[in-house]
């Protein structure tokens, strides 16, 4: 038995593997029997249907976006109709791959044909309110970059106009003055069409023994090409003092009115500013009351008389001790200086305290003062503009208060046109005020110019966080850069920004006005409060006080115009003060339409004075010429290389201010400030004589 099964298994032995040949044959027969691997993908077109719908939507979970538009693709290749929830599939697709627009319309495709009863009809709605708001947001983006560019271009324009007109500025006006403030307040035409400025200078020695620290009134000419003559400062150092007027007076010089040693005054000179006699040999220089407020003011009338006009203090407050009010009085002198009359205006018993800001006599011999007037014992911050009219004698003829509409006001000045009537001008609040009164009083019309506020495009591009970043997309190009034609666009985005974004309040008033034809050139201020780069105002002005033009001139935070008159040739000569270290005395001209130009040569004075012959004390002005030959130039040039002045460039003075001196009666003034406007004391007259009381 035990042989018999032992044979049995030998007789079934262990399979041995099979040779590699056995296996190659096996799977080529496989082949055979069911066809090869591209024979067996070749599928009917209803099941190669079905495998991409699902493919598609493995792919879609997997968030293959590429893979599922190539297998929709397919699906639709096939003639299949193409399942609806593969229109959504497609719409994820298209919203992961950054295509929104696109897949906005998918979505609105599949929810057109599946309605409430699509399997993803809520993600679907989900998505299109999610896609939608996307494409707003993107929009919006996009019009407020496009919008931000447009408002940094407009602020550019506004800058670069603003660096061109101080370019401008920097060439054609002529600046002036000593280390302190100065100033000038008056302006009028000599004989041969040259120019007179009146004013006053600062002058201050801090070191020696005798410290000096005063304000002199002063005269200087400038002939027609702007070039100064001479230039006469009224008084020692012991006589303070200022001018505010100055007018032509027929074959003796010019009618000066101020203050000095704290008396206003009215004084006359020759038409070199030298001070005259007054025909009983005393000099013709009258005190008229003690300094009360702004006053000061002299014209001359047309019967050849002076009214000087200022302010005199009335009554006294019990108690306090205090004037009760300060009132405009007329006095009325004779041309040698003798007093004729005197009247007190605006005597109406309120405690008023009055300021004379200007006279004009007008064609028929009355004369119009204007200024401002506030209370005396209640909010002296308010105040009010005033226009009383008066006799050659004084005697009011009418008296208007100009009321303000918000906050103060005041009446600087006023002009007379030819109808009979009185333009007044001034501020109202913040606003520049501009009024036409009848020759009898009664208001025809009333004009305000609002200083500029910031734009909306000024607002917004203050407002803009990460402007640059912003900006710098908004000029990208399509390789990234910024770089333009004309350079980098950002390359000023500080100082346009700076410019654009001050935040002070606006403000603008009235400072002079004259006649130009057709109207009136009304000279005035606009700036912010608080803020550097207060301008100077030209407004051009029709008959009905309609705007014709406006120009801004200056440079530095403080410039003021303060007189004008027209040059002769279509334009206008300009006096005021500008910052130059300090505050110096300017002088510029401008065309017809307010733009600067060089002095080119003025033309005729409108109404000559004429002049006498030349005083010994003086040198005698410069000849006029509106061309010099080239030797002749270069001479003059020479000449005055040290005492011709333009923004933003100083001075040196003649003399040290701060040098010692014993006694102020040994200090010559015109040696002090003689330097800075030419000459020396050399060329200066005798000192000025103390002025007269009458």
């Amino acid at each position: 038995m035990a042989t018999g099964v032992h044979d049995r298994r030998r007789r079934f032995p262990p399979p041995a593997r099979a040779p590699v040949a056995a296996v190659a044959i096996a799977f080529a027969l496989l082949l055979a029997a069911f066809g090869s691997a591209s024979a067996q993908d070749v599928l009917p077109p209803e099941v190669q249907f079905d495998v991409l719908r699902f493919e598609i939507v493995e792919a879609a979970r997997r968030e293959r976006h590429k893979d599922v538009l190539a297998i929709a693709d397919r699906m639709r290749r096939t003639g299949q109709t193409l399942p609806v929830e593969t229109l959504f599939l497609e719409a994820k697709a298209l919203h992961g791959l950054g295509a929104p627009d696109i897949a906005r319309r998918a979505l609105a495709s599949y929810l057109k044909a599946a309605g409430r009863k699509g399997e993803n009809y809520d993600e679907a709605v989900r998505l299109y309110v999610r896609i939608k708001s996307e494409m707003d947001d993107r929009t919006r983006d996009a019009a407020a970059t496009e919008r931000l560019r447009n408002d940094y271009e407009s602020a550019r324009a506004a800058w670069a106009g603003e660096q061109k007109r101080i370019d401008q500025w920097k060439r054609h006006a002529v600046v002036f003055g000593g280390p302190e403030d100065d100033s000038a307040t008056a302006i009028t035409r000599t004989a041969d069409g040259g120019i007179v400025l009146v004013g006053s200078l600062h002058v201050r020695r801090t070191q020696g023994d005798n410290p000096l620290d005063a304000t002199l009134p002063w005269i200087t000419a400038f002939d027609r090409m702007g070039r100064r003559v001479w230039h006469r400062p009224l008084g020692t150092a012991k006589d303070p003092g200022s001018l505010r007027s100055i007018v032509p007076v027929p074959r003796r010089g010019y009618l000066l009115g101020g203050a000095q040693k704290g008396f206003q005054i009215a004084a006359i000179t020759d038409p070199l500013g030298n001070m005259v006699g007054d025909g009983d040999g005393d000099p013709w220089i009258i005190a008229l009351a003690p300094m009360a407020g702004d006053g000061g003011i002299a014209r001359l009338l047309k019967d050849g008389d002076i009214l000087a006009l200022g302010t005199e203090e009335i009554g006294k407050n019990e108690g306090s001790g205090e004037a009760s009010a300060r009132l405009p009085v007329a006095v009325r002198l004779s041309p040698t200086g003798k007093a004729e009359g005197k009247a007190i205006l605006a005597r109406d018993g309120a405690p008023r305290g009055y300021d004379v800001k200007d006279a004009l006599v007008l064609d028929g011999g009355d004369v119009v003062v204007t200024g401002e007037v506030r209370r005396m014992d209640g909010d002296a911050a308010s105040s009010e503009g005033y226009v009383i009219r008066i006799t050659p004698h004084g005697q009011e003829v009418w008296s208007r208060r100009v009321v303000p509409e918000r906050g103060g006001g005041m009446a600087i000045t006023a002009l007379a046109p030819a109808d009979g009537g009185i333009i007044a001008v001034g501020r109202d609040g913040a606003a520049l005020s501009y009024l036409k009164f009848s020759g009898d009083g009664a208001l025809l019309w009333r004009r305000k110019i609002e200083a500029p506020a910031a734009s909306e495009a000024q607002v917004r591009l203050c407002a803009a966080s990460d402007l640059e970043k912003r900006l710098t997309a908004a000029y990208a190009g399509k390789d990234g850069a910024r770089d333009g034609p004309q350079g980098d666009p950002l390359a000023d985005l500080a100082r346009v920004r700076t410019h654009a974004c001050r935040t002070g309040a606006p403000f603008a008033a009235a400072t002079a006005i004259t006649a130009r034809p057709g109207g009136y050139l009304i000279l005035g201020v606009a700036g912010r409060d608080g803020d550097a780069g207060i301008r100077i105002t030209m407004t051009a002005v029709d008959d009905a006080g309609g705007i014709v033009w406006r120009e801004s001139h200056g440079d530095g935070p403080f410039n003021l115009a303060t007189s004008a008159l027209a040059s002769g040739d279509g334009g206008f000569v300009v006096a005021g003060v500008t910052s130059n270290w300090g505050r110096d005395i300017v002088l510029f001209k401008t065309d017809a339409a307010g733009t600067l130009m060089p002095f080119s040569g003025l033309g005729p004075a409108a109404a000559p004075a004429e002049t006498p012959a030349a005083s010994p004390q003086a040198p005698p002005p410069a000849t006029t010429r509106d061309a010099e030959d080239p030797a002749d130039a270069e001479r003059r040039k020479q000449e005055t290389a040290t005492t011709e002045k333009s923004a933003p460039q100083r001075n040196t003075k003649a003399t040290d201010p701060n040098a010692e001196s014993t006694d102020d009666s040994d200090i010559d003034i015109f040696d002090l400030i003689g330097g800075m406007f030419g000459g020396s004391s050399e060329s200066r007259s005798k000192p000025e004589p103390e002025p007269r009381t009458r």
